[in-house]
This record gives C-alpha cells, sequence and structure tokens, in this order.
C-alpha cells in the first residue's frame, strides 16, 4: 500500500503514514525497532498481527509512533493505562481498549457485580482491568484473579492453533528437554506477577483483589465468587475454557460483558466456547475484538 507525502505541517498524518510504512514494508524496520519487542516472533506472526490487524509488535510502553496507528483512539486515560499494562501483557492495543471500553460501559449502565479474570500471566490485563475500574469510579468492586501462577498447564490433544502449533506435543517436548524455566514452568512467578498488580494500581484497595491460585478446575466454584459484571477469560485451552464457562457464566448478570480472548487464536478455547453456547441454545453477539479478542454482552 502506497501513502501519499503528508503535509510537513500535519505530524499526526505523517507519524501515520510512517507507522503505515513500516508495517507493509518489513525490510524498513530497524535495530530499534527490533528492539522494542517483548518478545521474538515469527515472521507469520508479524504478518497476522502487524499487517493484517495493523498493530504489529507491541512497545513496552506507550510512544507516539504507537497510538499513531490507532488514531481513533483518543482518549488520554486509555493511553496512560495501556502504558502501565504493556510491560506486563502480550495483548493487543484492541484487546486491551475492549477492557477500558467495557468497564466504561458498566459504569455508565450501572451494571452491578464483581469482576474475573481467568488467566493472568504476567498481571497485564488484570493491570488494564482495575486501572479501569478505578478511573470510572468502581473501586468498590472486587477483582478476582484466576491463575496458576506456575506456568501453563498440560494441554489436551484439541489444544493447536492458528500458527500450526501442537501444544501438547510442545508440552511433552518442553518438559522432558528443557532445564530452564518455561511458561510451562514458571519460578516465583506468583510473587512476581502480585507485585506488578500491586505496584500499578495504587488507586485501587488492595483488599478488593483476590487472587485464586492453582488450576480452575480445582478453584471453581468457590463461595467468595459472587454475582459478576465482567469476565475475562484468557487461559487458551479446551478444559479450563469449558469449566470457566460452565461455573463462572450463569453468575454473569445480564448486561455484563463476557471478554474471550483467545478465541481466534486458540482452537481449543474456541471450541469450548462454541459448545457451551451451542448446548444453551444461546446466541450472544460476539464483536471481534482483533484476530483472536472477542467481546460479548450477556442479554
Amino acid at each position: 500500500m502506497a501513502l501519499a507525502d503528508p503535509p510537513e505541517s500535519d505530524p499526526t498524518a505523517a507519524l501515520i503514514a510512517s507507522a503505515a510504512q513500516e508495517f507493509d514494508e518489513p525490510a524498513l524496520w530497524n535495530e530499534d525497532d527490533q528492539r522494542q519487542l517483548t518478545s521474538r516472533q515469527s515472521p507469520r506472526r508479524f504478518f497476522i498481527d502487524g499487517m493484517v490487524e495493523g498493530w504489529g509488535p507491541v512497545a513496552p510502553r506507550v510512544t507516539d509512533k504507537l497510538k499513531a496507528r490507532f488514531p481513533d483512539i483518543v482518549d488520554q486515560r486509555f493511553w496512560d493505562i495501556a502504558n502501565a499494562a504493556l510491560p506486563h501483557t502480550a495483548l493487543s492495543i484492541q484487546r486491551l481498549y475492549a477492557i477500558f471500553q467495557a468497564i466504561d460501559y458498566l459504569a455508565y449502565r450501572k451494571i452491578s457485580g464483581d469482576v474475573v479474570e481467568c488467566g493472568v500471566f504476567k498481571g497485564g490485563g488484570a493491570i488494564a482491568l482495575i486501572k479501569s475500574l478505578a478511573i470510572f469510579g468502581l473501586t468498590d468492586r472486587k477483582v478476582f484473579l484466576l491463575d496458576t501462577f506456575e506456568g501453563w498447564p498440560e494441554p489436551s490433544a484439541e489444544d493447536t492453533d492458528i500458527f500450526g502449533q501442537n501444544h501438547k506435543k510442545n508440552y511433552h517436548k518442553e518438559i522432558e528437554t528443557s532445564s530452564k524455566t518455561s511458561c510451562y514452568r514458571l519460578d516465583n512467578f506468583f510473587e512476581r506477577t502480585k507485585s506488578a498488580i500491586y505496584e500499578n494500581t495504587r488507586e485501587f484497595p488492595e483488599s478488593n483483589i483476590i487472587f485464586l491460585k492453582g488450576m480452575v478446575e480445582n478453584t471453581l466454584p468457590n463461595d467468595q465468587v459472587g454475582h459478576l459484571c465482567l469476565l475475562r477469560l484468557d487461559t487458551d485451552y479446551y478444559e479450563s475454557t469449558k469449566w470457566e464457562l460452565q461455573q463462572l457464566y450463569p453468575q454473569l448478570n445480564d448486561n455484563g460483558i463476557l471478554l474471550i480472548d483467545d478465541y481466534g487464536q486458540f482452537h481449543g478455547a474456541r471450541k469450548a466456547v462454541d459448545e457451551y453456547f451451542s448446548v444453551r441454545r444461546e446466541k450472544l453477539l460476539f464483536s471481534r475484538d482483533d484476530f483472536s479478542g472477542r467481546t460479548a454482552i450477556k442479554i
């Protein structure tokens, strides 16, 4: 895609043109751009996340160049949240913005209930959730954060993804051959994640942030978790996603928000969601946030 040179007097247009050219022509990426990646990504990942989705490799902080890729997002409060969340997440700007919009909607509609996130990893999604709750005056809500906090569990045969990865095979190979910490075995991860969340959400009551550590199949159901206004599922795999929906979706209040992080990327998570709503004979409008994330309102 070729763009005409913008007027020199329009710096925003110049940034947009530069960002578009960068992702249309990967050969133009320079060493500084590469250093800003939070993780090494394959050419296929670059293509899907960058060229198709428009957000490209996630930077560890918000920059003018990153903002220029999303000229429609004009609320500076969101960019402040994203700046805090990005060092602790692999979520796209679109999925972070979906969290922000969801909390805005819940506050405006005065939807009651607490918040649950299943799949916390490094804490960036939780930071976005909690800071959004604070911005929109919902500091009385409890936020339940569920994760093993020790690494991903063993996948099932259902757990492949759109990049051609068979996670069950990857799991056994990595467990057998790797002596170092991997995504399946994370040392001291709970304390690091908890610290990152607390440090970035000081405006929210710490007593309202509740960690439930362990496999969701073991920590749910839980008497502490009552009616919900928002349910965010980000555990990637079939068995956990199925269990989370069975245990938590009935507790989501009408007009509450369901955020599915892995619908487009992980075949197992998608199958679990499709099966659950097919059995219930309930058709929700799942709005596409990006190639993987989906947002729905319970009616």
